[in-house]
């Protein structure tokens, strides 16, 4: 009788195993308004390496203007962001949350979601953001490439924050009008090319054995 190693047997099994998978993360947020705007939507991320794909859909903005859009969070990994209230963020006491009070409680800029990819001619980051229709609508989908993807994750204790909004008669476009936490949708893979049939690689190997054997013994 042919023996062969187990060592050799875990090997074709190892062998025969399908490709692991290439998998991406998504994520979800519900934006809520900030400031009295009225801003409500929702938000969906995928995050595959350094590829960031971004969609929002969102109304009652102010109509037919760009609206900035940013992922907020801390550089601390483990810090999570809190969405911006009057309660929490309202240091100097005039009734309105500006920029630099919600990062206090949200985070810093971690990507700007801007029209265009960054690194691009457009790809600004103070005024190429989707702009709102004239019923103050955004309905708006890009990729951008993350240049240090660490610094983003996890993502799913980070927050989107949605600006700009008519402040005494004149649009101020830093104001936060929306924001919503980040949190964990669901996976998706990307499968690799799988590898062949165990049984297919075993069979050959078993019958490569056998003809080897045959032929040391005819020697």
């Amino acid at each position: 009788m042919l023996r062969v190693s187990s060592r050799l047997l875990a090997g074709v099994a190892l062998a025969a195993l399908p490709a692991a998978a290439v998998a991406g993360t998504t994520f979800q947020a519900t934006l809520t308004p900030e400031n009295g705007s009225g801003v409500t939507g929702t938000a969906q991320l995928s995050l595959t390496g350094d590829q960031l794909t971004y969609s929002v859909q969102a109304q009652g903005l102010t109509p037919n203007i760009f609206h900035q859009e940013h992922v907020h969070g801390f550089l601390n990994p483990v810090m999570p962001s809190v969405l911006p209230t009057l309660a929490n963020a309202d240091v100097n006491g005039n009734g309105m949350i500006e920029d630099i009070e919600a990062d206090r409680v949200a985070g810093q800029e971690l990507v700007f979601l801007t029209a265009h990819p960054s690194g691009t001619s457009f790809g600004n980051t103070f005024s190429d953001y989707p702009v709102a229709d004239s019923s103050g609508r955004i309905n708006f989908t890009q990729t951008y490439t993350l240049a240090v993807p660490q610094l983003v994750a996890p993502l799913n204790i980070r927050a989107l924050e949605l600006h700009g909004m008519v402040v005494n008669g004149t649009f101020d476009p830093t104001i936060p009008v929306a924001g919503g936490l980040i949190t964990t949708s669901g996976t998706t893979a990307v499968p690799l090319p799988a590898a062949a049939p165990a049984g297919l690689m075993l069979g050959g190997l078993l019958g490569a054995g056998m003809l080897l054997r045959r032929r040391r013994m005819s020697v």
